[in-house]
């Protein structure tokens, strides 16, 4: 996230027409980054907050996952898993990275799987 300003940067999944959840990392105060997970739509209305967590690392880059299955969602940071939450408004959808606000995101070695 651009230090500084109300920005967010991260991967957007289950995205379809009614919303999209996103897994994002975010500024937050003090220059410190927070993690959250948020349920947006398309209205221009602020994405509800759904989980949020502040990170220890400092570290500028990091490697977001996400494990979606019947309304269980677990989130990871860096392989290690940071918090999990239920949800069931959307089951399926296109996978995507964003910038909210300003920002910028350098992606790679992008892997989508099923759950077996």
């Amino acid at each position: 996230p651009d230090e500084g300003g109300d920005s967010a940067v991260g991967m957007v999944f289950d995205v379809m027409e009614r919303g999209y959840y996103a897994f994002r990392l975010a500024s937050g105060s003090r220059n410190a980054t927070v993690a959250e997970l948020v349920k947006g739509n398309w209205s221009g209305r602020s994405p509800e907050v759904l989980w949020k967590t502040a990170l220890a690392s400092r570290e500028k880059t990091h490697k977001l996952s996400v494990e979606c299955d019947r309304g269980r969602i677990r989130l990871f940071i860096d392989g290690q898993n940071v918090g999990e939450t239920r949800d069931r408004t959307f089951e399926y959808g296109l996978v995507g990275f964003g910038v909210f606000g300003q920002g910028r995101a350098i992606v790679h070695d992008l892997l989508v799987d099923s759950l077996r």
